[in-house]
C-alpha cells in the first residue's frame, strides 16, 4: 500500500490508503475469507475421492490376485486331492459325502446324500473343456447306481456337446466358476 501513496502526504495519504483499502481491496479480502472454507471442502472432497479411487483400485487388484490364487489352487491339486476337496466342499454345505477308492470306482468319485437322496459325483481336474463322452459315462453310472442325480465337476469347463447331452437329465455341471461360488457360500 505504501508504494502507491507518497510518504509526504501524511494524514491525507492515510485517508487515501484507507479509502483505497475499503473500496478496492476489501471486497477481495472478504471474498477470500468467504471462499476459503468452500475451497478447502472442495479440495478435501477431491482428495478424498482420489484416495477412495486409489483404495478401490488397490482392492480390485488384490481381489484379482486372490481370484488367480484360488484358481491356481484348484488346478494344482492332484486328482485324488481334487476329489477330496470337492467332497469337503459339499460336506460344508450339509451333504454326507464319501470319496470312493481310486480303483474300481466305476466312474463315481464321490457318493453324497442329502437326506434320502443319493447323488453321485465325477471329478475331472482338467485345464481344458471336456467332451460329451465323460457325461455319457456318468449318465450310465447314474442308471447303474440307483442314484437320483449326478454332478460332473470339471475345472476346465465343458463343451457345448456336454451341455446338450446333460439337458433334461438329472445331471448338474459344475465348472471352476461354480466351484468358487460354492466355496464362497460354504459354511
Amino acid at each position: 500500500m505504501e508504494s502507491l501513496i507518497p510518504a509526504n502526504l501524511g494524514v491525507v495519504g492515510e485517508l487515501i490508503g484507507a479509502v483505497l483499502f475499503w473500496t478496492v481491496l476489501w471486497p477481495f479480502f472478504l471474498l477470500g475469507l468467504l471462499l476459503t472454507p468452500i475451497i478447502n471442502v472442495a479440495l478435501r472432497t477431491t482428495l478424498h475421492r482420489d484416495l477412495r479411487y486409489r483404495n478401490y483400485q488397490n482392492y480390485q487388484d488384490a481381489l484379482l490376485a486372490f481370484k488367480r490364487k484360488q484358481r491356481d489352487f484348484w488346478f494344482n491339486l492332484s486328482p485324488f486331492e481334487f476329489e477330496r476337496k470337492i467332497a469337503s466342499l459339499y460336506s460344508r454345505h450339509g451333504y454326507r459325502t464319501t470319496v470312493t477308492p481310486a480303483s474300481g470306482d466305476e466312474g463315481i468319485d464321490i457318493v453324497m446324500y442329502s437326506g434320502a437322496e443319493k447323488i453321485i459325483v465325477q471329478c475331472k481336474r482338467h485345464g481344458s473343456p471336456i467332451g460329451p463322452a465323460v457325461v455319457r459315462e456318468l449318465y450310465g453310472a447314474l442308471a447303474a447306481s440307483n442314484a437320483q442325480s449326478a454332478i460332473l465337476v470339471c475345472t476346465g469347463g465343458f463343451t457345448r456337446g456336454v451341455y446338450e447331452f446333460a439337458r433334461d437329465k438329472p445331471i448338474i455341471l459344475l465348472d471352476l466358476d461354480r466351484i468358487l461360488e460354492l466355496e464362497k457360500n460354504a459354511a
